[in-house]
């Protein structure tokens, strides 16, 4: 009994629709990977924003209203020409929390001995930083005299006499600092860009995210 194999036209469709079908595939895979890989960049990107405010939240927190100082007309201009704030604050805190000396326990006050500066620069990529100082006159009792003037250089490496530095984000897109002085309460603003994170459409888009913290400044002394 003779068998019937295909013919040349039946195995040229079978080897096209065979590529046609690779070729589909492959489309939808790497637009799966390109989705994936967007919406991992965006998850870093607010993860970075939560944890550089989450790292100044205790300290915030113990900080003392009367050591307080806040400079929020800090501005510039974005790569779009739009102005963002690039604010700057100031507080008491403590080098060492677990040292008794620190404290009066007659008074219930505390002996703060450092100055924390956070601010974030005006470069067109900004930065976050952190910087710690312990100028004369400690125990301190009232706002750092040094601030703003003497410790918010574009190049936070030019600020002189700092004891400590954490950078705490390098793609600031706008900081802002407000504090309600009646509620003894700070809040942050910090937004991250990505530049060209985002492809769509075969363009370059920025991605952005933006993180929000809300805290009473508890260990100021009673009126």
């Amino acid at each position: 009994m003779s068998r019937r194999g295909f013919t040349l036209l039946e195995t040229v469709l079978t080897l096209g629709l065979l590529f046609v079908g690779m070729l589909v595939t492959f489309a939808l895979f790497e637009r799966g990977t390109r989705a994936f890989a967007v919406g991992g960049s965006q998850s870093d990107l607010a993860g970075d924003a939560r944890r550089s405010l989450l790292a100044l939240v205790p300290d915030i927190r113990l900080a003392d209203a009367d050591m307080l100082s806040v400079d929020d007309s800090r501005t510039c201009a974005d790569q779009a020409g739009r102005s963002v704030h690039r604010d700057a604050f100031c507080m008491g805190t403590l080098s060492r929390w677990d040292l008794p000396d620190n404290f009066n326990r007659v008074q219930a006050s505390i002996y703060w001995d450092t100055y924390s500066v956070v601010y974030a620069n005006r470069a067109p990529k900004g930065v976050l930083v952190r910087q710690n100082y312990r100028p004369p006159g400690s125990p301190y009792a009232g706002p750092w005299d040094g601030f703003p003037g003497s410790c918010l250089a574009e190049d936070f490496h030019l600020n002189a006499q700092v004891t400590s530095t954490r950078v705490l984000s390098q793609a600031v897109e706008q900081f802002e600092a407000l504090y309600d002085e009646n509620l003894r309460m700070l809040q942050l603003d910090l937004q991250l860009v990505d530049r060209g994170g985002k492809k769509v459409g075969g363009r370059a888009r920025d991605q952005r995210s933006h993180a929000r913290v809300r805290m009473k400044l508890e260990n100021t002394a009673p009126d």
